[in-house]
Order: structure tokens, then C-alpha cells, then sequence
């Protein structure tokens, strides 16, 4: 049997098509997991405003409102505002034990997502600010 041209041409735009989709396949799966290495650092009134934010997991900076933080054995919920004209201010919880330095008036930056329905940003890291000193106590 004899391959005729048009056979041959034919063949080729099918091994085309299937190379092509093949190679997009593999860069959108790529694509895709190298977009979730990128973690978003916004302040609160970012989140506030934007709602597409508000449906993923990101970095949240601000500081701890005072007297708003309340802690128990595993629990700690605090308000997190903005140093910002507007004031915006967010609830928020974390489970598990809470760094030492976390204190009202500092600076904090937690990891997490933030539930529209109950207005409660969920953390799951958490960390705040130290100076960038240290010192020895004398006994």
C-alpha cells in the first residue's frame, strides 16, 4: 500500500495537534503550580476592598488592636487595624499557641484566609515584630 500525499500531510497536522496540546498541557500544569508558590501580602484595607482577595489564602499585615487581644490555652483572637486614615480593622483567630511577642500596638503578620460570611480572617501562621536588637538581661 502506498502512502499518498495528502496522507502523509494529514498525519503531520495530527502529530502537530497532538504535540501542541501535549506542550500546553505540560506549561498550564506548571503554570499553574509555579502561581501557587506566589503568597499575596496585603494590608487590611487591601483585603476589605478587593473582594477577589478575600477568597484566598494570604499574608495580612498590621497591628494588633489594643484591647482587643484575647487568649486562652489554645485560642487567641485580636483585632488587626490599619495605621491608616480610613482605621479598617479586621477579627481574627488563631488556634495553637501564640508567639511571646505578640502584644496590642505591634506590629503582627499573620497567614491565612479571610471568611466573608463571618468577617473572621483564619490564621494559620502567625508572627510578629521584634526590634532588631538584643540584649542580654543583666541578673
Amino acid at each position: 500500500m502506498k502512502i499518498t500525499y495528502s496522507q502523509k500531510q494529514s498525519a503531520r497536522i495530527k502529530n502537530f495537534f497532538f504535540y501542541s496540546l501535549f506542550i500546553v498541557l505540560i506549561f498550564s500544569s506548571v503554570f499553574k503550580a509555579y502561581r501557587k508558590s506566589f503568597d499575596l501580602y496585603v494590608s487590611v484595607e487591601q483585603l476589605l476592598l478587593t473582594p477577589r482577595l478575600q477568597k484566598e489564602k494570604l499574608y495580612l499585615a498590621g497591628l494588633v488592636l489594643e484591647g482587643s487581644l484575647n487568649s486562652s490555652e489554645n485560642k487567641v483572637e485580636f483585632e488587626i487595624y490599619d495605621n491608616t486614615p480610613s482605621h479598617h480593622k479586621i477579627s481574627a483567630i488563631f488556634y495553637g499557641s501564640p508567639p511571646r511577642l505578640l502584644k496590642e500596638n505591634q506590629e503582627v503578620l499573620v497567614y491565612g484566609e479571610y471568611e466573608p460570611n463571618t468577617q473572621i480572617f483564619q490564621i494559620e501562621k502567625i508572627a510578629s515584630k521584634h526590634d532588631e536588637y538584643y540584649r542580654v538581661k543583666k541578673s
